[in-house]
């Protein structure tokens, strides 16, 4: 039976436990074969493989190993560069993971998925003194000043201007703007690990207890400018410097939205209370502000689950039979299956190119809507 069978057949059996987050299973699955077959452990694409397993179990450290001994194998093994890059960017190594994925484009120039998360890294670091058109534009726009004052309304004048300042720069560089993403990420204090408990929620429609203590305000938004607008104070309101937010198009109700994620009822207050100045200069009436609880989802199945409550023992409470819900989880998608979170870098200040991309992107929307 020769080698490249064998890895075929193994991906078939594979891809059954991927497909539904059975990645501890797949691990073990792919040891056995590996047991039966040593030379596998010869393979780029098998190593590549079993790496993929451990990256998504986040076992960052064996996954690098796993890249590394593929791409020696096979130097020009696109596929363990970009897997690398996001072991290495989910440990919080933007240098060493931009630098994986300028290798992919040296196999593949084309590559869309690794020039779109060369864009995200640069969301986070300034790459000076290199060659490729990604960086080079980045940095020139962030050479682009903001001078906002927050104390006074954001005229539509001054978005113009900065979108427009942006498209040249951005023109120099890139003749396609085509970018997936519609969301704006401001991460400034830890990974909130939605992934693993809309994982938890779907599988056994029960809440993980990490979004108990999950609150968020939801900004209502009706024109394009004003989400730009309100994109900035994000960035540069010092009130904020410490919350996770995003702003993103609401197709359903096509209109715009911005989130700002508390970790208590105190906080969801102190944070509507010192931000609906900044909001009503800017917005007038033209915003609603919504406090809501956790995910929306969660509140279709358990509706008490949405009420807020200054005394946390009036509102809903975590059911402590859910709990093994959670373990049975993280036994799949976890090394030893005890919860681990990426590591988060803040983003840079004012224009970079991954922000004025999707200002593209909200922009496209709105001509079209």
């Amino acid at each position: 039976m020769n080698q490249e069978f064998i890895i075929t057949k193994l991906f078939q059996e594979i891809e059954k436990f991927l497909k539904n987050n059975l990645f501890s299973d797949a691990l073990k699955l792919a040891k056995k074969h590996s047991e039966r077959e040593a030379k596998l452990q010869e393979s780029s694409v098998y190593l590549n493989l079993v790496g993929f397993i451990n990256l998504n179990l986040k076992d960052w450290d064996t996954a690098i190993i796993n890249f590394k001994k593929a791409i020696t194998l096979d130097k020009n093994f696109g596929p363990a560069y970009f897997n690398l890059a996001i072991a290495l960017y989910d440990l919080g190594r933007l240098k060493d993971s931009y630098e994986n994925l300028i290798k992919v484009l040296d196999i593949d120039e084309n590559n869309k998925r690794a020039q779109e998360n060369i864009i995200k890294i640069l969301n986070h670091i300034d790459i000076k003194g290199k060659k490729d058109s990604l960086s080079k534009a980045n940095h020139e726009l962030q050479k682009i000043k903001f001078d906002f004052d927050l104390s006074k309304k954001i005229d539509d004048s001054e978005i113009l201007d900065l979108i427009s300042k942006s498209k040249i720069i951005t023109s120099n560089f890139m003749s396609d703007f085509g970018f997936r993403e519609h969301q704006l990420f401001i991460h400034n204090r830890k990974d909130l690990n939605c992934e693993r408990h809309m994982k938890i929620f779907k599988k056994y429609k029960t809440i993980s207890k990490d979004c108990f203590s999950c609150f968020k305000i939801v900004l209502h938004i009706q024109k394009v400018y004003d989400l730009i607008k309100l994109s900035i104070i994000f960035n540069n309101l010092s009130l904020l410097d410490n919350f996770e937010m995003k702003c993103r198009i609401n197709p359903e109700e096509k209109n715009y939205r911005g989130y700002i994620y508390c970790d208590s009822v105190d906080e969801l207050e102190f944070v509507s209370k010192n931000l609906k100045h900044v909001l009503d200069i800017n917005f007038a009436s033209n915003y609603k502000l919504e406090k809501r609880r956790g995910c929306s989802e969660f509140s279709e199945t358990f509706h008490k689950f949405k009420k807020i409550n200054a005394n946390p023992k009036k509102m809903f409470q975590y059911q402590n039979d859910w709990q093994n819900n959670e373990k049975l989880i993280d036994t799949q998608i976890y090394k030893n299956g005890n919860p681990i979170i990426r590591q988060i870098k803040k983003p840079l200040n004012g224009m970079t190119l991954n922000y004025f991309l999707i200002i593209n992107n909200w922009l496209n929307y709105s001509k079209n809507n």
